[in-house]
């Protein structure tokens, strides 16, 4: 079977295997509406713009008047500079209560709800992330003052609490094509140039990847299969300013959060700044992924596309970096005791060398064109 057939199969349940089949990728979409903040009183934080998104297609969950993204432009005694440190500063909540903020070197991820009180509607939420290398958590609700505006607190555990003002801006229809659908797709609005880099392997093994910067992480793990070369055989996990980020599972009390939940663009929001995928935790592989830079997007150009890249991928099974470094010591030695038996293993000779760009692009191009049922997590 041809690799991106074996991948497909992985994916779309054809394997024998239910413990595999149970970690295909479920490619869930978005389109993204604008929305801001707009006052000036001093303490108060002022937001504007940015996409936000309706429910996925078949889903019950429904746009509420406090779901949406914001670009935060102003947060009380913050000037510009330091509020968009990491980035253009933004808070987005989802039509199920979950969400993600970040301004300066913050960055929360939201868990809230509607509570409805005597004489108004809130969004209560609780939150938890990152201030540079420090975990720090608090809460924080938000209102409608006069349509469209709203206000509330983000709260800091232990620390300031942060008024702000928000005004919500017309829904942007278009911005993201639907997941079922197959063939190419529209543009995308900015375009993330990544650099991936596999961990503990010297000559070091890495590709230069041009990817939607909408992309979620479920996808972006499918897109880092084909990329590398890996079969998808295994789990995985992305790990996001210390939480992970994976397919979550009922049975098993993993603490890992919902991988379909979070963008590329919300994960890594400036250049320069860096998440890890982590892919077989027997054999421990892990992927450094750095936001080279962000660049326009070609009409011409179907992402995600590969430009560069150096070197093989290991072979499934063989022990992480250590077992690699080892399998190729033997296989290039033929009067090795175990030459035979780990070349009948590997069922090739291995070159480490090889990276064939043209057939990757080729791969990744017939991944994403594989209809979305064959992307698919199970739904359970």
């Amino acid at each position: 079977m041809d690799p991106l057939g074996a991948i497909a199969a992985l994916l779309n349940g054809s394997c024998e295997s239910e413990w595999v089949n149970r970690m295909r990728p479920q490619i869930l979409g978005g389109v993204h509406e604008l929305g801001g903040i707009v006052d000036t009183r001093d303490g108060y934080l002022h937001v504007v713009g940015g996409p936000s998104a309706p429910p996925e297609s078949g889903s019950t969950r429904q746009e509420t008047e406090f779901s949406g993204l914001w670009h935060i432009t102003d947060i009380g005694d913050w000037d510009e500079d330091d509020l968009n440190t990491a980035g253009q500063a933004y808070i987005r909540i989802d039509p199920d209560g979950m969400g993600i903020f970040q301004f300066g070197l913050v960055v929360g991820d939201i868990d809230g709800k509607i509570v409805e009180h005597t004489d108004s509607t809130r969004f209560e939420f609780t939150w938890a992330g990152m201030d540079e290398d420090d975990p720090i958590f608090g809460s924080g609700w938000m209102q409608k003052q006069i349509d469209p505006t709203f206000q509330g607190e983000i709260r800091l555990h232990m620390g300031d609490d942060m008024c702000f003002v928000a005004e919500k801006q017309p829904s942007i229809q278009g911005n993201t094509p639907s997941t079922e659908a197959s063939g190419p797709r529209k543009a995308p609005r900015s375009v993330y140039q990544i650099k991936v880099t596999l961990r503990s392997v010297k000559p070091p093994i890495w590709r230069r990847i041009l990817v939607a910067a909408d992309t979620p992480l479920d996808q972006l793990h499918g897109i880092l299969q084909v990329a590398m070369g890996w079969m998808g055989g295994h789990l995985h996990q992305f790990i996001v300013r210390g939480a992970a980020y994976g397919t979550p599972d009922l049975e098993f009390d993993f603490d890992v959060r919902d991988e379909r939940r979070l963008r590329l663009d919300h994960a890594i929001t400036g250049s320069g700044a860096k998440i890890i995928y982590q892919y077989d935790f027997g054999d421990g592989w892990e992927h450094d992924v750095l936001l080279e830079k962000i660049v326009r997007p070609e009409n011409d150009t179907l992402y995600p596309v590969c430009i560069k890249g150096r070197r093989a991928c290991p072979i499934e099974d063989c022990g992480g970096p250590w077992g690699y470094k080892n399998l190729l010591e033997v296989l290039q030695d033929p009067s090795h005791p175990e030459h035979e038996e780990m070349l009948e293993w590997a069922g090739r000779q291995v070159d480490a060398e090889a990276f064939d760009m043209e057939e990757t692009n080729l791969l990744l191009k017939d991944y994403m064109k594989l209809p979305a049922a064959q992307r698919r997590y199970p739904e359970y």
